[in-house]
């Protein structure tokens, strides 16, 4: 009769799995990421930005755009054509970094925003949660700020 010991290993790691939440379902957002984490609908909604943490569990969170409308051929033709540097012009918006360095604070997440849609530069952001599904996103330059408000999305 042959051995069912070369099965033990495989219902092992199923029951670590379990045991560590890797087989639940329901909400995209684990209890250890923060409000932040998650897609929103941003730039008046013409954009989808994912924010994920960039250097690990414990580093700061990234922004980056993961939909765009639709340029001339396609979402993918929509470039970063106002971006600082000529030689970045021509990159495809979507992959790009809008937000980076996030960092909470008392409640509220500092860090860059990149102002791809007007100057091409960055600026200090202050993303804070104003509930579950919604991040006010405030970018100040030379001490003048603005606000938008980011809606959760399940793209």
């Amino acid at each position: 009769m042959p051995s069912n010991s070369r099965h033990k290993p495989f219902g092992l790691a199923i029951a670590l799995l379990v045991l560590m939440g890797c087989g639940e379902s329901g909400s995209s957002r684990t209890q250890a990421e923060p409000a932040i984490a998650g897609t929103w609908s941003a730039f008046d909604g013409r954009f989808a930005v994912q924010i994920t943490g960039c250097i690990g569990a414990a580093g700061p969170y990234c922004g980056t755009i993961v939909s765009a409308p639709p340029g001339p051929d396609g979402p993918e033709s929509m470039l970063d054509a106002r971006n600082y540097d000529p030689l970045m012009r021509n990159r495809p918006l979507i992959g790009v970094n809008v937000l980076d360095g996030l960092r909470e604070e008392n409640g509220a997440w500092r860090g860059r925003i990149y102002l791809f849609q007007s100057l091409g530069l960055h600026a200090e952001a202050i993303a804070t949660p104003r509930n579950n599904d919604e991040l006010s996103v405030k970018t100040c330059i030379s001490g003048g700020c603005s606000e938008q408000f980011w809606i959760r999305t399940d793209l």
